[in-house]
């Protein structure tokens, strides 16, 4: 009976693999396809969760953080700032661009946003926003 569960399992973990691949295929693909249609790259970027909210880590190589342009957009972040990348040139029509908007998780303060950056590195902190404050009455 356990060689049937093993030789089951193996093969269910095979499966389940090859369908990761071809998911994996499917969305590098159609970041591709945006990054072609739209002149831009999509930065490699890290969202970790902390105690008191998130850490972005955005890796953005050759960029100033003058030329960084961090906007909320709804429920999102968007960042973007100039590529100056020899792949990126040969492959985009226009003026390459760094591009990402990336999904905000909820209850975040957005007033708690702190942004740094250093050799190419973008770092951002959000807080998520504290649950029953109490209120001043004027």
């Amino acid at each position: 009976m356990s060689i049937d569960f093993s030789e089951e399992f193996e093969d269910r973990f095979r499966r389940f693999m090859a369908e990761a691949r071809r998911i994996e295929d499917r969305a590098i693909r159609a970041m591709k396809e945006f990054e072609r249609r739209e002149s831009c790259v999509v930065p490699l970027y890290e969202i970790r969760p902390t105690k008191e909210g998130y850490f972005i880590t955005v890796d953005l190589p050759g960029v100033e953080k003058e030329e960084v342009e961090l906007t909320f957009k709804g429920a999102s972040l968007v960042i973007r700032a100039p590529c100056r990348s020899v792949t990126a040139r040969r492959t985009c029509r226009g003026e390459p661009q760094y591009f990402v908007e990336l999904p905000l998780p909820p209850g975040i303060d957005e007033r708690s946003v702190a942004a740094s950056m250093k050799n190419g590195l973008l770092r951002i902190e959000m807080k998520t926003a504290k649950a029953g404050y109490r209120l001043e009455i004027h």
